[in-house]
């Protein structure tokens, strides 16, 4: 890495102390060490890992980020670095005495955390530059990974009549920026006519969400590509003028969708989403009544979703 340019350098420290003397003398030592040409800017956040680490690297557009952890005595501190370019991580742990003072502690850790930069020398810390314009902001918000979605769901029949509406519940969770898995409950009811019953189908998947347009953790119009796989329970209920009782005959199919998928923030942590894609059982149901076809149940159907989506 080298000493030539600017040099953007962020720390990530636990919400509450950004405006510790440690961190303040921390970002001093830092820059003395570096140069003039180096920024450092500092971010509380509440969860500190290395997800959030390469999160803040993008979104300052930093060369290097480092996160500090300290111990509940604050006699040891650890100290992991990632450089851009490099894409590598670096780590290294500090233990301090009980007499030393929190300043001097801070200021170990920024010339410490100076050399551990590839490529780059830091000067002895006696060396006293103009001090520095350090940049404290405020703390962020963790990204939420967790969704809950409810919805109104509808089909139509490819080439069959499985026309139906319902609504479903829907579970995800973020893998990452650009992945998420999911888990949806989902039921449907209809009514073929040509065989005079009710039909009601019940679905059980799992799947994947590859968003195709941004984070649908943060605010925006966002775009996605879903696609799930499970059990569908089938069943047509029968009931006719010659027939005492209701006949109800049902089956289980495996079966799978893929769906395209846009979202748009309205309030809070909410967000309205809108599906169109298509659906399809591993199997075609034929209906007979009193031994004669009278409809069928295709196995391919075009569905369609409006819902809610709550981010937490």
């Amino acid at each position: 890495m080298s000493g030539v340019g600017p040099l953007v350098f962020t720390v990530l420290v636990a919400a509450g102390q950004g405006d510790s003397p440690e961190s303040r003398a921390l970002l001093q030592a830092l820059v003395e060490a570096l140069g003039a040409e180096v920024r450092a800017v500092l971010r509380e956040q509440e969860t500190i890992d290395d997800e959030a680490m390469l999160a803040l690297e993008q979104s300052t557009a930093s060369d290097v980020a480092a996160a500090v952890s300290w111990s509940p005595d604050r006699l040891l501190a650890r100290v992991r670095l990632h450089v851009r370019a490099s894409d590598r991580f670096i780590e290294r742990s500090l233990g301090f005495a009980a007499s030393d003072e929190p300043r001097e502690r801070g200021r170990t850790l920024g010339f410490t955390m100076a050399s551990m930069l590839p490529g780059r020398s830091p000067p002895a810390a006696a060396a006293r530059p103009p001090p520095p314009i350090v940049v404290i902001q405020p703390a962020a918000a963790p990204p939420s990974r967790l969704a809950l979605d409810l919805m109104v769901m509808g089909s139509l029949g490819v080439g069959g009549n499985a026309d139906a509406l319902g609504g479903a519940f829907a579970f995800r969770r973020a893998l990452s920026p650009r992945l998420a898995v999911r888990a949806e409950l989902l039921g449907r009811t209809g009514v073929v006519q040509a065989a005079q019953a009710t039909s009601l189908s019940l679905h059980l998947t799992v799947g994947l969400t590859a968003n195709l347009l941004g984070d649908p953790a943060a605010r925006g119009v966002h775009l996605a590509l879903r696609g799930d796989a499970g059990a569908f329970y089938e069943s047509l209920g029968h009931l006719s003028e010659d027939d005492v009782d209701r006949v109800r005959q049902a089956r289980v199919l495996p079966g799978g969708d893929l769906v395209l998928e846009a979202s748009l923030p309205v309030l809070g942590s909410a967000a309205v989403v809108l599906g169109f894609g298509t659906e399809v059982a591993l199997g075609r149901t034929d209906v007979f009544v009193h031994d004669r076809q009278v409809a069928v149940v295709p196995a391919l159907r075009l569905v369609t979703s409006l819902g809610l989506r709550h981010h937490f």
